[in-house]
Protein backbone atom coordinates (compact mmCIF):
# COMPACT_ATOMS: atom_id res chain seq x y z
CA UNK A 1 0.00 0.00 0.00
CA UNK A 2 3.03 2.28 -0.01
CA UNK A 3 2.12 3.55 -3.49
CA UNK A 4 -1.12 5.01 -2.08
CA UNK A 5 0.86 7.84 -0.48
CA UNK A 6 1.02 11.28 -1.95
CA UNK A 7 4.60 11.74 -3.12
CA UNK A 8 6.11 15.11 -3.96
CA UNK A 9 9.31 15.15 -6.03
CA UNK A 10 11.23 18.20 -4.87
CA UNK A 11 13.61 17.84 -7.85
CA UNK A 12 10.78 18.07 -10.38
CA UNK A 13 10.41 21.23 -12.45
CA UNK A 14 6.67 21.06 -11.65
CA UNK A 15 5.97 23.17 -8.53
CA UNK A 16 5.11 21.22 -5.37
CA UNK A 17 1.61 22.69 -5.09
CA UNK A 18 0.84 21.66 -8.68
CA UNK A 19 2.11 18.12 -8.01
CA UNK A 20 -0.17 17.86 -4.98
CA UNK A 21 -3.15 19.33 -6.85
CA UNK A 22 -2.58 16.88 -9.73
CA UNK A 23 -2.44 13.89 -7.39
CA UNK A 24 -5.58 14.98 -5.53
CA UNK A 25 -7.33 15.60 -8.87
CA UNK A 26 -6.33 12.10 -10.01
CA UNK A 27 -7.76 10.65 -6.78
CA UNK A 28 -11.00 12.54 -7.31
CA UNK A 29 -11.28 11.24 -10.89
CA UNK A 30 -10.37 7.75 -9.66
CA UNK A 31 -13.20 7.78 -7.11
CA UNK A 32 -10.93 7.68 -4.05
CA UNK A 33 -12.47 10.99 -2.98
CA UNK A 34 -16.15 10.88 -3.94
CA UNK A 35 -18.26 13.88 -4.95
CA UNK A 36 -19.70 15.52 -1.86
CA UNK A 37 -17.20 13.73 0.36
CA UNK A 38 -14.44 15.31 2.38
CA UNK A 39 -10.90 15.89 1.19
CA UNK A 40 -8.19 15.09 3.76
CA UNK A 41 -7.45 17.97 6.12
CA UNK A 42 -4.63 20.41 5.56
CA UNK A 43 -2.96 19.00 8.68
CA UNK A 44 -3.13 15.48 7.27
CA UNK A 45 -1.85 16.57 3.85
CA UNK A 46 1.10 18.47 5.35
CA UNK A 47 2.03 15.40 7.41
CA UNK A 48 1.62 13.05 4.45
CA UNK A 49 3.64 15.15 2.00
CA UNK A 50 6.04 17.11 4.20
CA UNK A 51 4.95 20.30 2.46
CA UNK A 52 4.39 23.61 4.21
CA UNK A 53 0.84 24.56 5.17
CA UNK A 54 0.83 27.45 2.65
CA UNK A 55 1.87 25.09 -0.16
CA UNK A 56 -0.98 22.70 0.66
CA UNK A 57 -3.42 25.62 0.86
CA UNK A 58 -2.23 26.80 -2.55
CA UNK A 59 -2.90 23.33 -4.03
CA UNK A 60 -6.39 23.29 -2.52
CA UNK A 61 -7.04 26.84 -3.77
CA UNK A 62 -6.05 25.73 -7.27
CA UNK A 63 -8.50 22.82 -7.08
CA UNK A 64 -11.21 25.19 -5.83
CA UNK A 65 -10.51 27.61 -8.71
CA UNK A 66 -10.81 24.69 -11.14
CA UNK A 67 -14.14 23.63 -9.60
CA UNK A 68 -12.99 20.32 -8.07
CA UNK A 69 -13.45 21.21 -4.42
CA UNK A 70 -15.44 23.54 -2.19
CA UNK A 71 -13.96 24.89 1.03
CA UNK A 72 -16.35 25.55 3.89
CA UNK A 73 -14.67 27.76 6.52
CA UNK A 74 -14.49 26.01 9.85
CA UNK A 75 -15.77 22.73 8.40
CA UNK A 76 -13.29 21.52 5.80
CA UNK A 77 -12.84 20.96 2.10
CA UNK A 78 -15.22 18.80 0.10
CA UNK A 79 -15.18 17.36 -3.39
CA UNK A 80 -17.61 19.27 -5.60
CA UNK A 81 -20.87 17.47 -6.35
CA UNK A 82 -20.47 18.26 -10.05
CA UNK A 83 -16.93 17.93 -11.35
CA UNK A 84 -15.51 19.92 -14.25
CA UNK A 85 -15.39 18.11 -17.57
Amino acid sequence: MGDDRLVIDLRSPEPSYQQLARQLRDRIHGGIYAPGGPLPSITYLTGETGLAVNTVRRAIALLADEGYVITVPGRGTYVADKLPE
